[in-house]
């Protein structure tokens, strides 16, 4: 007969009151049930750091995963993600409470007012060429000399080509597009070169 996981939680909390001193597998175990329990991230989290201790122990041979920690190993990227944005987070937090202790962030604005705004934005973007996201390539055409563009996805609009068949050729999945290569150029190989 199958019980709740919340009653085998209990149980095993019970039965065993200090974790410290059982083995990373029944530790993993119980923070797994714990999790299920309460559906914490904080919990999550330390599922996912006993999930890879439990991994790295000595007496671990061999490729097998257990079920636990097939489902514990979906949750590493996500985990990740939130380790990264986590500082981001806490900063535009801030940001928000200092505005809104201030009364001027939160304020409604007019239509005209977005508007001017969003074209501010636009004008300070396109006189910087500082676009988010958009980086420099160097493009092969099928007969000529190579290059450097600054926006792939531009330089696809103006020619008739597909980004993404182009950013598949600088990933080596395709040889060409319609004759046309693309390779992406990296600061690391520029400091590199400069070196």
């Amino acid at each position: 007969m199958k019980r709740a996981v919340t009653q085998t939680y209990i149980i095993l909390c019970q039965r065993y009151p200090d974790w410290s001193k059982l083995s990373l597998r029944k530790q993993f175990c119980l923070q797994f049930l714990k999790w299920a329990d309460t559906g914490k991230k904080a919990d999550r989290a330390k599922v996912v750091e006993l999930a890879k201790l439990w991994r790295r122990e000595p007496g671990r041979l061999g490729n097998h995963r257990t079920l636990l920690e097939r489902k514990a190993r979906k949750l590493f990227q996500q985990e990740r993600r939130l380790k990264v944005r986590e500082p981001v987070r806490a900063a535009a937090s801030a940001f928000a409470k200092e505005q809104a202790r201030q009364g001027g962030f939160f304020q409604k604005l007019s239509k005209e007012d977005m508007l001017a705004i969003v074209n501010e934005g636009n004008r300070v973007i396109a006189e910087t060429g500082a676009f988010p996201n958009v980086s420099n390539w160097i493009v092969y055409p099928p007969e000529g000399e190579p290059m450097v563009i600054r926006n792939l996805q531009k330089f696809c609009r103006e020619h008739g080509l597909e980004p993404s068949h182009m950013i598949k050729t600088s990933k080596l999945k395709r040889k060409h597009h319609k004759g046309w290569r693309a390779e992406k150029i990296s600061p690391d190989w520029e400091d590199l070169m400069d070196g």
